[in-house]
């Protein structure tokens, strides 16, 4: 057997069910914690670090090449998403632990970009929550529930979200997510 072979939650599925396309993504996922009594100086350090300006609860920021998602989900906690293509990222890292309490996280989540203009018929299917624009912005991150599994909500676009599952679980999250897809087409 090939020890070199990467595998993944969802095998690298990319599949289309009517206009919604669903598609596995990859990230290097880090958890940071800020000490206690930092708060001031993490903003800082974030903004001279990732070239973000951090966002609020609830939000996201990308840096200006997207290719680093910063989501800020408690008030002394955040997600750092790299994209796979992202090449500094030990360097990052390292640099990050003078400064915060890091846990990486990649192998724990199952990531799903889903995509098309029935993305939130789609999605309302199986999320508790109002993904309209008014009640849930571009660039909203949250934690809900989909078919009782604990799940990560970004809006990408208008019609374009990242869910981020358990990887424990990542194959009862995709079949979820397609057969909400396949009962609206």
């Amino acid at each position: 057997m090939d020890k070199n072979i990467i595998t993944t939650p969802l095998n690298g599925i990319s599949q289309k069910i009517g206009n919604i396309s669903i598609k596995e993504v990859f990230f290097e996922i880090f958890c940071i914690s800020i000490p206690k009594n930092e708060e001031s100086n993490s903003i800082k350090d974030l903004k001279k670090i990732l070239n973000i300006n951090p966002p609020k609860i609830g939000k996201s920021a990308l840096n200006k090449e997207g290719s680093i998602r910063l989501i800020k989900n408690s008030v002394d906690q955040y997600f750092i998403l790299f994209s796979n293509n992202f090449k500094n990222t030990p360097k990052m890292i390292s640099i990050l632990q003078k400064s915060f309490y890091i846990t990486e996280q990649s192998d724990a989540w199952a990531c799903i970009e889903i995509s098309g203009s029935q993305t939130y018929n789609c999605l309302e299917r199986v999320c508790t929550l109002d993904l309209c624009h008014s009640a849930f912005e571009i660039n909203s991150a949250t934690r809900t529930l989909m078919e009782h599994l604990n799940v990560f909500i970004i809006k990408v676009t208008e019609e374009n979200f990242l869910l981020l599952s358990a990887s424990s679980s990542a194959l009862s999250f995709l079949d979820a997510i397609k057969t909400s897809a396949e009962n609206i087409t």
